[in-house]
């Protein structure tokens, strides 16, 4: 009789078991578990390189406002300084900007369109703010004006992809060249 029970209660956890093999019900939940994980974490890289490049337009929105001033002369009449030009920026990038530590701004003459250095001051893989110079000339000078900003990586193990200037930074640049009105 004993055995007669554990054989049947052997038989019922055996089907059990096939049914619980053959149940799809959880595919679904297992499948967002495997895949989920990453499919999140791209997802978090794509929204960091499109606020890189929201903030790269607003940078670049910002330069040619804040040049605009000093092509028109009035910037250099008012007395302007490196901090006022940054503060410009910042205004025209409607103060979404890190502008105390994250921006940086180059603003040099040059005689000739031809010697122009538009290239990045950089030293030891992270930029060099002792080659930075601040002159906006006088009328008919030849001006660029180059702004950097450090933007600090947030998504995890990208910015060994991304960073260019020092670890976890990303040097976001923009520039501008153009001849001051006589």
């Amino acid at each position: 009789m004993l055995s007669r029970k554990f054989a049947i209660k052997a038989k019922r956890a055996a089907s059990g078991i096939r049914r619980y093999l053959r149940a799809e019900s959880g595919a679904t939940a297992v499948e967002l578990g495997l895949v989920g994980a990453p499919f999140f974490y791209l997802l978090c890289g794509i929204l960091e390189v499109a606020a890189m490049c929201v903030t790269t337009v607003m940078l670049d929105h910002g330069v040619m406002e804040a040049t605009r001033r000093i092509r028109t002369l009035e910037f250099q009449k008012n007395g302007g300084t490196a901090a006022a030009f940054k503060q410009l920026i910042c205004d025209s990038t409607f103060d979404t900007l890190d502008c105390a530590s994250s921006l940086s701004v180059d603003v040099k003459t040059f005689d000739d369109f031809d010697d122009a250095n538009t290239g990045t001051p950089m030293l030891n893989g992270e930029l060099d703010k002792d080659q930075l110079m601040f002159d906006p000339g006088a009328a008919g000078s030849i001006v660029v004006a180059k702004v950097y900003y450090e933007w600090d990586i947030v998504t995890p193990y990208f910015d060994n992809l991304w960073a260019n200037a020092g670890s976890g930074t990303r040097l976001l640049e923009s520039a501008a060249a153009f001849r001051n009105e006589p």
